[in-house]
């Protein structure tokens, strides 16, 4: 690498604040570290996650660099005295403030100007953990604005929240300042919270005044601030929308739960439009962002994200990557700011019923096992009409004439069955916990907590429909309007399974409309299968279904020790409670029942979505006891749970609270828990730059590459519970592996078959897992560094254009790290005598011929069931096929493993890669074979091998070695002898471990990776005790880095290559899968040859104006079609791999336009890197230098015409 590399300077970071408290959290395993705050107000002993604890400190002592003292600074631009300051925000929230209010300024400051924000973008994500205080900092950061002549443009999830941003604004005493805001909200009101009469505190404007401010598009005459709701621009182009749109431009927007606007939506599109008009932003959420595509809503604060293509589309893997280290980077500059509470301590626990409960879901469970299975089969039916229609009339609309198509297009959808499926198995689960709800409540209430369940579903739909009389159920009966119980709710999903949405365009009518059609009307078949199912329904044993008023009911019955029956309280949003049997209208005040159970009068609480956000329900108040958090069911959307648990762990209080999940002992609540911990893991790796976890079971999570494998491979080989189970098995690999399809559908399929087949799936499923995760060897699953590593030497791999620019600015550099490792490596004679000891063993005491007998006789069942029916109709078919086939693959691992059997010994050797990644020869000491009944169970061999130089061997079962690529045996002459030879001439004692990484310019790094797979993302940690976070480069790769191709950072430079005779090479990526177009000096003087793309429909990749004017258009001119007869050239000027020339002068205006308009990535072949690296550095030196005297002053009028004489026609090409 050094030979072919431009060798660059390695700087090492300096060590990080606090060093000490990075240490003790390596040594601890901690993922959280002490925030020690500049300001020094009150502290509260806020925490900030370790991943990025060195990014945050290195912000904010920037801004003190900048600022000078934090509290003076802070005091003076508020107009506080540093004791009113001390006394309104603690320490931690002065620093944050400070961080917001300087951006903010900085970002005013800029537009004022006319001037391009930085790559920060100047906007701020006050993203502290739930209870911690963000409205008062947001408060403040709207009062500095104020103050600034900048109106105040609050945002927030729900009406009930301006009241709680009110509390804010009053807890730093600036009421006066902010004066009488504008609610847009009709009916909407702010008031006092704390008091459990909540009295109003401000008089909203009249309604007549709110509609007359929105047609006017201003604020009343004196009013400061407007306070709406996301749910007021959730459209285009609505009066409300267009007035945010106006008032915001030059004001402060302030966006509240800013998670909420955060998805694709109408909402996330308005609020962008915001964004820019406003001089200014803050935005606050503990939750900001679930995925990358999240992140990308914050272009303020993470603008380059918008500038990778196709983010959402990328490996999990990869996009997890980007998200950690775009949260770093943003850290660093401190567009994101996050304290946390002390997580120390704080676990979910599990809690499971009694063997009696359990026995009896275990009967609910099996009841309707059948059910569901019939509909899955079902849907599956209607699913392939539906396919069926939509082809046929495809193809009919492809004889029509052109204009006749539109007209006749019809389609005919219905929705996903696994959607629903899930919705039902969720309400089974929460009805089926109930009573262990309610006992597990009761137990808290003796132990003096404060118990609030928590449920996702209020069931109030089923309730409606009920009452409506829409729910049919056997027989074709109306389902009389009582209560809601099991069988109504499968009644209710039987009737959707054959309902349809038809879409079409009416005879003589222009537009499209849609209707609801039930498809087994038209065929008998699916109506007699509707009949089955609801006859199966009527047969199971039935439970109620409405969860909230039964464990009320419950609860309410017992009485608290001096008496009186315990009260429960409700946070739902529902409009129908069910009392006695029969509905009433639900009229609790949410805010009230809040206050009397902080407060006294409400004993426990039941909550769903509607509690997840502006209610505080923690151990502070005067009646309140330790809170107990019991999920009775999760919910699904990850940053609503967090918010939820955030009702109840805050600042201020006295105890930490009390988390529980409640277990069914079913084997699908297992799955759902572990569903549940996995997204906590993807949202933490979009808060904190690391996959650690908030409040999790800890529960073993198999949803990942490997499980995928060993669930394809089961439900292969066991077709009837495939066909039980409703999973279609005619899914490519490539899409499999994408969507993980086999895993997920194995595990959200286990109520479709009973509960004692559920277990039994289950055990064997993770009995494959964790063979495969014990014995099997895989590179890629390591993603971070043991140990503290030095870098050595550095070597730039990609130039940057030398900008701020996360993404296009830092050069990527090919680094290697190294750390010291003690190695005392087994010698050959006790290799030699393990091996002899081995071998004596076996020959004792193991026969070959029974495996292999058994063996061949089982052969052709195994290979009938990995056949792929529709694919191939036989073995033979599929064993001659030219294309790989699964057939194929177990075909040869079985002649595999019959060579095995019959010629493996100890002392031959085997080719496994190392830890590195490498391929390596290895010696084996020991096999141990399975039981003959098990001799086709691949993965119950297990070989004892043993890496020359390695202090301890290791056992890798038959199925990892055949699975992993490039493995194979050696004949026992072919190592034997070699392999011992190496274990004594291994090195002994400290030696130096090398590995290379791409750092640098990290986010480019790991978009190369993907690409050209040149490794994982993955951490490792410094001598200060840094997080790093870069892409670990295999050791097979590292030869292969010097082929990369470069990338050209700026058209400039492009224009130089081709200057000099180079090929320019135009993709939307490195990947070399990808349609590109080449650009080359051509032999006629003057002239450039510009390339198509070899697929008109990658066209639109490269269609800039410039592209399209001077490239595509000529080619659909009449001499163009003269000059090449032969050439197929479609109407608008296309033509496949065209290379057509454009006058030099046009060429910097081609290449500004691609570089500008499109996500295009420009690059050249690998041999040009150097040349490259020191033309953008020369392009950088030029940018960033200004001539101090008369000589320099020459050199850039020399660069400057030597750029102008590159247009001239005139110039000739000089060989590179």
């Amino acid at each position: 690498m050094a030979s072919r590399l431009i060798e660059t300077k390695v700087t090492s970071l300096p060590p990080p604040y606090w060093k000490e408290d990075l240490v003790e959290a390596d040594l601890n395993g901690k993922t959280q570290v002490h925030y020690r705050p500049l300001s020094k107000g009150e502290s509260t002993d806020a925490m900030i996650p370790r991943s990025v604890a060195s990014e945050l400190y290195e912000a904010i002592y920037n801004l003190q660099s900048r600022v000078g003292d934090i509290d003076d600074w802070m005091a003076s631009r508020l107009q506080w005295t540093k004791e009113h300051l001390y006394k309104v925000l603690s320490a931690e929230q002065i620093d944050t403030a400070a961080l917001a209010i300087h951006a903010a300024d900085s970002a005013a400051e800029d537009k004022a100007k006319g001037l391009l924000s930085s790559a920060s973008g100047g906007g701020v994500i006050i993203a502290s953990m739930t209870g911690f205080g963000k409205g008062r900092v947001l408060a403040t950061t709207c009062r500095a604005a104020l103050l600034s002549g900048r109106n105040v443009v609050f945002m927030t999830l729900q009406e009930n929240l301006f009241s709680d941003f009110w509390r804010d604004i009053r807890g730093i005493e600036s009421e006066d300042l902010f004066g009488r805001p504008l609610l847009v909200n009709e009916g909407s009101t702010i008031v006092d919270v704390e008091d459990p009469d909540t009295p109003v505190l401000v008089e909203p404007y009249s309604r007549k005044q709110v509609l007359q401010s929105i047609n006017d598009k201003k604020l009343p005459d004196g009013c400061r601030m407007v306070m709406i709701t996301h749910s007021q621009v959730n459209r285009p182009g609505t009066p409300r929308s267009d007035f945010l749109e106006t008032v915001a431009a030059g004001a402060h927007f302030a966006l509240d739960e800013a998670h909420k606007g955060a998805g694709e939506s109408n909402t996330r599109e308005n609020i962008d439009r915001v964004r820019a008009k406003a001089a200014s932003t803050t935005e606050s959420s503990a939750t900001f962002a679930a995925d990358i595509a999240n992140l990308t809503a914050y272009r303020n604060v993470m603008p380059w994200l918008k500038d990778i293509p196709k983010l959402s589309s990328l490996p999990r893997p990869t996009q997890i990557a980007l998200s950690q280290i775009s949260v770093r980077e943003a850290t660093s500059a401190g567009g994101i700011v996050r304290h946390e509470l002390d997580m120390d301590g704080i676990n979910t626990e599990i809690i499971k019923p009694s063997a009696e409960i359990i026995a009896f879901n275990e009967q609910i469970s099996d009841s309707v096992a059948p059910v569901l299975s019939a509909m899955a089969v079902m849907a599956r039916d209607v699913d392939a009409l539906l396919k069926i229609k939509n082809m046929e009339n495809a193809d009919y609309c492809k004889t029509l004439p052109p204009s006749m198509r539109k007209a006749a297009k019809e389609t005919w959808f219905t929705a996903p069955f696994g959607s629903r499926l899930s919705a039902i198995q969720n309400q089974i689960l929460t009805a089926l916990n109930v009573k262990l709800c309610a006992q597990v409540a009761l137990d808290s209430l003796k132990n003096g907590e404060k118990p609030i369940a928590v449920i996702e579903a209020t069931m109030e739909s089923i309730m409606n429909q009920l009452r409506a009389g829409e729910i049919i159920g056997e027989d074709d009966q109306v389902l009389d309007p009582d209560p809601p119980t099991l069988k109504v709710a499968l009644f209710r999903l039987a009737d959707g399974l054959s309902s349809a949405l038809h879409k079409y365009t009416p005879e003589g009518e222009s537009e499209r409309v849609e209707e609801r059609i039930d498809i087994s009307q038209e065929h008998d078949y699916l109506s007699e299968q509707l009949k089955r199912i609801k006859h199966l329904i009527g047969g199971i044993k039935d439970i109620p279904l409405y969860p909230i008023d039964e464990i009320r009911e419950i609860v309410e019955r017992h009485k608290t020790p001096d008496g009186r029956n315990y009260v429960v309280g409700e946070v739902s949003g529902r409009s129908l409670q069910i009392r006695d049997g029969k509905y009433v209208k639900n009229q609790i005040n949410r805010n009230q029942v809040v206050a009397r159970f902080n407060n006294g009068g409400v004993d426990m609480a039941t909550f769903t979505k509607a509690a997840s956000t502006g209610l505080s329900v923690h151990d502070k108040f005067k009646k309140s006891g330790r809170s107990h958090m019991i999920w009775v069911s999760l919910i699904g959307d990850v940053k609503e749970k967090r918010q939820m648990e955030g009702r109840c762990n805050r600042r201020g209080q006295r105890t930490k609270p009390r988390f529980s999940v409640l277990h069914t002992g079913l084997p699908y609540n297992t799955f759902v828990l572990t569903n549940g911990d996995r997204k906590e893991a993807k949202l933490d790796a979009n808060l904190t730059g690391a996959e650690t976890s908030g409040v999790t079971t800890g529960m073993p999570d198999p949803i990942d590459q490997i499980g995928e494998d060993v669930a394809r491979e089961f439900l292969f080989l066991n077709r009837n519970i495939a066909n039980q189970m409703g999973i279609n098995l005619n899914v490519t690999v490539s899409v499999s592996e994408k969507e993980l399809y086999f895993v997920n559908k194995l595990f959200r399929r286990l109520p479709l078959v009973s509960v004692s087949k559920a277990n039994n799936i289950i055990k064997a499923f993770f009995a494959a897992y964790e063979d495969r995760l014990k014995y099997s060897i895989n590179p890629n699953l390591v993603q971070s560094l043991k140990g503290n590593w030095k870098p050595v030497k550095s070597f730039i791999l990609q130039p940057g254009d030398g900008s701020d620019h996360p993404l296009r600015g830092p050069d990527t550099t090919a680094t290697i790290i190294s750390k010291m490792v003690l190695k005392k490596p087994m010698r050959s004679t006790e290799v030699g005598k393990i091996v002899r000891e081995a071998r004596q063993r076996i020959r004792k005491d193991y026969n070959p011929q029974p495996y292999l007998q058994l063996l061949e006789k089982r052969r052709q069942k195994i290979l009938e069931n990995a056949l792929d029916g529709e694919a191939h109709k036989s073995v033979h078919a599929a064993l001659m096929a030219p294309r790989s086939n699964y057939v194929q693959v177990i075909q040869k691992r079985l002649n595999i493993t019959a060579w095995f059997i019959e010629k493996a010994l100890p002392g031959c050797g085997v080719i496994l890669p190392d830890d590195m990644g490498v391929m390596q020869p290895h010696i084996i000491l020991d096999i141990e074979h399975p039981e003959v009944s098990r001799v086709n169970v691949f993965r119950d061999y297990h070989i004892t091998v043993l890496m020359p130089g390695a202090s301890e061997p290791f056992v890798v079962s038959l199925d990892a070695i055949m699975r992993y690529s490039g493995a194979r045996f050696m004949d026992e002459n072919e190592a034997r002898n070699s392999l011992l030879n190496q274990c004594n001439q291994a090195p002994e004692g400290e030696v130096p471990v090398f590995r290379t990484i791409l750092d640098g310019n990290v986010t480019a790094a790991i978009l190369d990776a993907h690409y050209l797979e040149l490794g994982e993302a993955g951490t490792w940690i410094d001598q200060n005790s840094r997080i790093n976070l870069s892409v670990l480069v295999p050791k097979s790769i590292e030869k292969h880095l010097t082929t990369v191709p470069v990338r050209i950072p700026l058209p400039e430079v492009g224009l130089e290559l081709i200057r000099k005779n180079a090929r320019l090479i135009i993709a939307e990526s490195l990947s070399p899968k990808n349609d590109n177009i080449s650009i080359v000096a051509s032999k006629k003087a003057g002239f450039v040859e510009v390339s198509l793309p070899q697929k008109k429909k990658n066209l639109p990749l490269f269609a800039s104006a410039a592209y399209q004017r001077l490239v595509i258009e000529p080619g659909n001119t009449k001499e163009y079609r003269e000059r090449h007869p032969n050439k197929i050239i479609s109407e608008d000027g296309f033509s496949s791999d065209d290379v057509r020339e454009i006058k030099i002068e046009h060429l910097p205006e081609l290449l500004h336009s691609l570089y500008q308009e499109g996500k295009l990535t420009f690059y050249a072949d690998s041999s040009l890197r150097n040349e490259v690296i020191r033309l953008c550095h020369e392009h950088k030196a030029r940018r960033v230098r200004r001539p101090t005297n008369q000589k320099e002053l020459e050199m850039v009028d020399s660069d400057l015409d030597r750029e102008k004489s590159f247009t001239n026609p005139a110039t000739p090409f000089p060989s590179i």
